[in-house]
């Protein structure tokens, strides 16, 4: 359905709350301040909140909602809630509304059985103290009460004796027994759609067709810049003159073989109409709902990049997005690359671009020519070497053999994987640092990289470092003028020091911000442990689970999507062994380094992480989505 997150609530639901200048979203909050810059800040922030009208992610039991349709609300009202944190408001039935005669008196539930006060009365039987719940061992079986003698049917049986035949369990059905039955992905009332009630024995439902992949065709290349549409909608409507908030969720300057999903995670306060998709300046393809992206799993806007369709080489893409009342966004731009810039594609289906694959490896020798594991080099700098294309490593890739490799240069000398390599660069394409086949990202291990100027012990723009661990901080010092990019994919994050971790933050380097000099960074599909801050300020995270974790992990991070913390120690905090945590803020995201221009998607913490206010109130400049979120 257009304009509608996974959990099928539209973009204006939300819940926010607010204690001493900490603010913590769950659900989804739209902030998009307009032009009418006159409006103080404050007033503007409380204007927004005032907007925010329900909830999405509340737990069932304390949501106000009568989930099950059977009369009671919440925690301790409905006999189902075990307490205002239980997600379930449907199971276990009490006996009174189990379709069963427990008390073998010929009569079933309420209101036909008169000794049910209600349906959430817990006991069809008028006895007292029935011998299935007195706490006596009643037939010395050393088996006490239901459910541990099996001799009881329900807590009310007043006969604990065991029967010749242990009776079949009670009935279930398809709708509230926990079993996804028509294998649709989808389990139950009210969560599979093909359910009307808990009590309804069908759980199929007539399959949704998802709408057709639209793919994108090429222009002859785009002549200028794209023309901002005006506002849609009356100017005396809310959110007339409020921008959509838009980011690629894609990773710039891929190499295509064949095709990719090229996504846009945009949202309004009046919802996204929809998202029109441009290449090389070819007709404008429409995508008028958000779907779930396989490539990576979020729910957006997403057209295909097939390289078939392409000449090989550089492919500009541009995107609106539209909503439904207010002014469209534009992506577009290639000075800068970041969440709303062009997102800029490599289309290879002819196999002309450059890709020179080359072995590191500790058991190697320098001699080798460094073109398969059996002939790799010892070092990392004469497989560079080998590599490269003239004073070119654009699509080069090293595969590395296992064992800890350092990136860290070293001016006027050279030693196994230090070094300075200022004759090469790369122009279009990811130079990419992996494990080799006969290994994985848990045995290559790259224990830092960094460097003064505009050196990060690589001399290049675009460096992609995949299915290997880092252990180290992969940092570098800005040099004017240069841009640097780097895309960490598929890989392990962690602290090999948990002393350090657990008791000094600032010797506990954190392995990975992007205000350390990188122009852009993109973060996907990683594991994270024991680690003292994370992707702060990058352009995007997604697909990131943190084990362990200090500090505001994602801080300042332009594009949040599917990001899942276990433990924060903030100040404070005990560690399992006692030790307390450093003094910092135990925060999953902070809006300290980033006050507009954020979306935060589908982020969960796990026990008490938060999302905080600091660097927010007074000084919040608008278009913050926060989508989905657990927290």
């Amino acid at each position: 359905m257009k304009g509608k997150n996974e959990n099928n609530l539209s973009q204006k639901e939300a819940i926010i709350a607010g204690v001493f200048g900490v603010v913590v979203f769950v659900g989804v909050v739209l902030f998009s301040m307009g032009a009418d810059s006159g409006i103080p800040q404050i007033a503007k922030f409380s204007q927004f909140m005032s907007q925010l009208i329900s909830f999405s992610t509340s737990r069932q039991c304390s949501d106000g909602i009568d989930n099950d349709h059977d009369g009671a609300v919440d925690y301790p009202a409905d006999f189902s809630c075990s307490s205002p944190k239980d997600d379930n408001e449907q199971l276990p039935w009490s006996e009174c509304f189990d379709g069963l005669d427990n008390d073998d008196d010929g009569l079933a539930d309420f209101i036909n059985d008169s000794d049910c006060t209600s349906i959430q009365d817990n006991t069809e039987s008028n006895i007292p103290n029935p011998q299935c719940s007195d706490g006596i061992d009643n037939d010395g079986d050393d088996r006490v009460d239901y459910p541990a003698d099996i001799g009881c049917v329900t807590p009310s049986d007043d006969n604990e004796r065991d029967p010749d035949v242990i009776p079949p369990p009670p009935k279930t059905v398809q709708c509230s027994d926990g079993i996804d039955n028509d294998k649709d992905g989808l389990m139950d009332y009210p969560g599979d759609s093909g359910c009307s009630s808990i009590r309804d024995n069908d759980e199929y439902n007539v399959p949704v067709t998802p709408p057709p992949v639209t793919t994108m065709t090429p222009g002859s290349g785009f002549t200028g810049a794209t023309p901002v549409p005006g506002p849609r909608g009356s100017s005396t409507q809310q959110g007339y003159d409020a921008t959509a908030i838009a980011h690629w969720d894609t990773v710039p300057y891929q190499t295509v073989n064949g095709h990719l999903n090229v996504a846009v995670l945009a949202y309004h306060f009046n919802d996204i109409d929809y998202v029109d998709f441009s290449a090389d300046g070819g007709p404008w393809i429409r995508v008028s709902a958000e779907t779930l992206n396989p490539e990576t799993n979020a729910k957006e806007f997403w057209t295909r990049f097939d390289a078939n369709n392409f000449p090989d080489g550089r492919v500009e893409i541009r995107a609106i997005a539209y909503p439904k009342i207010g002014q469209p966004k534009v992506l577009q731009g290639g000075a800068v690359s970041d969440q709303s810039s062009s997102l800029f594609l490599n289309a290879n289906a002819h196999g002309s671009m450059q890709h020179v694959v080359r072995y590191a490896s500790h058991t190697g020798n320098d001699s080798n020519p460094c073109t398969s594991e059996a002939q790799a080099c010892a070092t990392m700098l004469r497989a560079i070497n080998s590599a490269a294309v003239g004073d070119s490593l654009d699509g080069a890739e090293i595969r590395l053999g296992a064992g800890d490799w350092d990136i860290t240069p070293i001016p006027g000398g050279l030693s196994d994987g230090r070094w300075w390599v200022p004759s090469y660069n790369t122009d279009k394409q990811w130079f990419t640092l992996t494990s080799a086949p006969s290994t994985d990202k848990d045995h290559v291990v790259i224990t830092g990289m960094s460097g003064p100027g505009d050196s990060a012990g690589l001399w290049l723009k675009y460096v992609r470092l995949t299915n290997v661990s880092v252990v180290g901080r992969i940092d570098k010092t800005p040099g004017a003028g240069v841009q640097k990019y780097l895309w960490i994919d598929n890989s392990k994050v962690f602290n090999r020091d948990t002393v350090a971790f657990e008791t000094n933050a600032a010797s506990c380097a954190p392995p990975i911000q992007g205000y350390a000099g990188w122009t852009g960074v993109w973060l996907t599909d990683l594991y994270m442990d024991k680690v003292c801050d994370g992707p702060r300020d990058a352009t995007l995270a997604r697909n990131i689970y943190v084990e362990r974790t200090l500090g505001g992990h994602s801080s300042g991070t332009a594009t949040v999507v599917n990001y899942s913390v276990k433990y924060i120690y903030g100040s404070g905090y005990h560690f399992p062994d006692g030790q307390v945590s450093p003094d910092v803020h135990g925060d999953v995201y902070q809006f300290q380094g980033r006050r507009s221009d954020a979306i935060l998607y589908a982020l969960k913490t796990v026990p008490g992480g938060l999302i905080s206010s600091r660097g927010l109130a007074g000084y919040m400049n608008g278009d913050i989505a926060i989508i989905n979120n657990d927290i």
